[in-house]
């Protein structure tokens, strides 16, 4: 499809102003230009609003995804809204009532890099303490205990 069709069924279907998308040209992303890049930066910076912090200082934190790992026990991603998650915290998982310890935290950039702490906004993947905490099909609010 070329790109003046596109526009304007993008706009049709994503109920936006012509303003509000970006155009691209190239057939993969690999191929995209440096200034094309830098062009989609910009406009999520601009677009997407950043993280309010909350007043209240409890943490609140959404595990959005889980799994069992037989070497590191389970492992979660994680994303804070409110607090601070921190290594060595003792949590509770809101859905079960369980309780565990958070034994390590880390960032993807892209690769892992270890973290001493979460803060609202931020992304992390947390481990734990394989059944104390919750199930790898357990998905739910996490809570300071």
């Amino acid at each position: 499809m070329r790109r003046n069709e596109a526009r304007p069924l993008a706009e049709q279907l994503l109920a936006q102003c012509a303003g509000a998308i970006v155009t691209l040209v190239g057939t993969a992303a690999l191929q995209l230009r440096d200034d094309q890049i830098d062009e989609i930066l910009e406009a999520i910076v601009k677009r997407i609003p950043a993280p309010k912090v909350p007043a209240d200082p409890a943490l609140r934190a959404l595990i959005f995804d889980s799994w069992y790992d037989p070497y590191e026990g389970v492992i979660g991603l994680v994303r804070a809204f409110g607090g601070e998650l921190r290594k060595a915290m003792k949590v509770r998982l809101m859905a079960t009532g369980k309780e565990g310890e958070v034994l390590r935290l880390g960032h993807f950039t892209p690769h892992e890099r270890e973290a001493e702490s979460l803060s609202p906004g931020e992304l992390a993947r947390y481990y734990a303490r394989a059944a104390r905490l919750a199930p790898p099909d357990v998905l739910g609010w996490l809570h300071r205990r």
